[in-house]
């Protein structure tokens, strides 16, 4: 009897599964890498914002004992803190920001140029945040990034986006509470 083929057999299955599970855990682990790239972007464009925030206090521009002032720090410095808690920066942006519209609203105070432009880049940082957390509307970001002169492709990439848009603030409650801290955001911004 010889059993060098079912041997060769068995050995090149074990090798075909020894491959396939490499396959899977570097998959695993790039995909890892990738979130922490990302977590590390946002980190670092929050940081630049805050930093940008401190040095119009410092010269002036920004008054420090101001509710505005305070949502935004507190928002830049809850994403550099933990850039990978998606629902938890949500549910605080959401927070926050209900509180500074009341407030803006009772005072009826108005904010300065350069306070807008602060609100404006947090406002712009939020949606990119939001992007790049759900990877749906990550590759569709990208397929617009893409096709951006097409004439036939943008409007099917745009519907595609808007509609993608629409279920997650449906259906993902964090999305959604980011989704209205970036529009009051901008209703501050636009005021």
């Amino acid at each position: 009897m010889d059993y060098g083929g079912g041997l060769l057999l068995i050995c090149a299955g074990l090798f075909a599964i020894a491959e396939l599970i490499q396959i899977g855990y570097n998959y695993v682990q790039a995909h890892r890498a990738q979130e922490q790239v990302r977590a590390e972007k946002m980190r670092s464009e929050f940081a630049e914002l805050r930093k940008q925030l401190i040095a119009d206090v410092f010269n002036g521009k920004v008054q420090p004992d101001s509710g505005l002032f305070r949502v935004l720090y507190q928002i830049h410095t809850v994403i550099m803190r933990r850039p990978d808690q998606y629902a938890l920066i949500a549910h605080n942006v959401a927070m926050v920001m209900q509180e500074e519209m009341a407030s803006q609203r009772k005072n009826k105070r108005r904010i300065t140029q350069v306070e807008k432009e602060h609100v404006t880049r947090c406002a712009f940082g939020l949606a990119q945040m939001m992007v790049n957390y759900i990877m749906p509307l990550r590759v569709t970001v990208r397929v617009l990034d893409y096709v951006n002169k097409s004439r036939v492709l943008r409007p099917i990439a745009e519907f595609v986006l808007e509609h993608l848009q629409r279920y997650f603030q449906k259906h993902d409650p964090a999305y959604s509470e980011l989704k209205k801290g970036q529009e009051s955001l901008e209703a501050l911004a636009a005021a």
